[in-house]
């Protein structure tokens, strides 16, 4: 990866390149952004790493060369140095591939309310969704997401959502249900031949293990056997994927999601790994989506849903939408239209 240094990085006020045998080209202004994503510290410039001396200076342009004795400028270039060493392993392919992709999605975004736009991040530890700044659709509570209207004459706000994101993306991602499948906890719970009265209480069983609960608080949650919760384990193939994450964490120091985005916490990894990747695979299978069928209008994305205006002419068409897919792996939508009060 060739690596182009800016002069504010450069002892000599020059800039300068750091070339390997691979072709990708990557600024070091775009290195910090990268590491400001992952909320790693970012490489510094020789003014902030000498923030005292350019502070003495009234911070006034300095000629570093001249300025630094020979054993500080041996010092900044072995802090830069270590600094790029240590962390150009984070630079995955992610970043050329995927992210800036994902990051399309919210350029398309045409704001309900144009003076207090959302604005969002993506710089959690897995990449999952908040909004820093303006009308935060992901926290709003339904009764006041339901008084919202479209802006477009002869449109009608709809809500596009994938079901049961997270466990059917692991799921279909690894094979471990057939693709005809439509519901999930119906195959497992037929899978351990148990009888749900309540379908919810499924629901919690299988997301709770998936996300690192113990056998026996699942079971208290759910009322299902430890045994039949062993039995959803086994389906679910838990004990090998978080192995095999463990097995990479400690190789690495990190772990990839299924796009290759750097995962630089252990505290849950299977939980990690699945909420990090349904996050980059909600935003670019809704990218697809849009950018695919433009008589609808992005409004916001709200994790795994979005909300979009659709021409009451193309309703039917919206209406029969089934499923929606990335990367040849598809996961089933419902669609709902959001109604106001008139």
């Amino acid at each position: 990866m060739n690596l182009n240094i800016s002069k504010e990085y450069s002892i000599n006020n020059n800039s300068f390149s750091i070339k390997s045998s691979d072709n990708k080209q990557l600024s070091i202004e775009l290195f910090n952004r990268i590491l400001e994503i992952l909320k790693i510290e970012k490489i510094k410039t020789i003014s902030e790493y000498y923030e005292n001396l350019s502070s003495s200076m009234f911070n006034q342009k300095i000629s570093w060369k001249d300025f630094l004795s020979a054993n500080r400028k041996k010092e900044y270039n072995d802090y830069l140095k270590s600094s790029i060493s240590n962390n150009l392993k984070f630079v995955t392919d992610y970043f050329y591939k995927y992210f800036p992709t994902r990051l399309k999605l919210f350029k398309r975004i045409y704001h309900l309310d144009a003076d207090n736009p959302s604005i969002y991040k993506h710089s959690s530890t897995t990449g999952r969704l908040s909004i820093e700044k303006g009308i935060n659709y992901l926290v709003m509570k339904k009764e006041h997401r339901n008084k919202l209207v479209s802006p477009l004459k002869n449109h009608n706000l709809f809500e596009v959502d994938f079901k049961s994101c997270e466990p059917n993306l692991y799921c279909r991602y690894f094979g471990l249900i057939p693709e005809d499948v439509e519901d999930l906890y119906v195959f497992i719970s037929e899978k351990i031949n148990h009888n749900f009265k309540d379908r919810n209480k499924l629901k919690r069983a299988i997301l709770s293990i998936l996300y690192g609960a113990n056998e026996n608080s699942v079971s208290k949650i759910s009322s299902i056997p430890v045994k039949k919760i062993k039995k959803i384990k086994e389906i679910l193939n838990l004990k090998s994927f978080e192995e095999s994450l463990r097995n990479e964490f400690s190789s690495n120091g990190f772990m990839k999601n299924m796009f290759g985005r750097p995962i630089l916490s252990d505290s849950n990894l299977v939980n990690y790994w699945i909420q990090s990747s349904a996050a980059d695979f909600c935003c670019l299978a809704f990218e697809k989506f849009i950018s695919e069928n433009t008589e609808f209008k992005l409004h916001a994305v709200i994790h795994d849903a979005i909300i979009i205006s659709c021409p009451d002419i193309s309703e039917e068409k919206l209406l029969g939408i089934k499923s929606l897919e990335f990367n040849n792996l598809s996961i089933p939508v419902k669609i709902n239209r959001i109604w106001h009060n008139i």
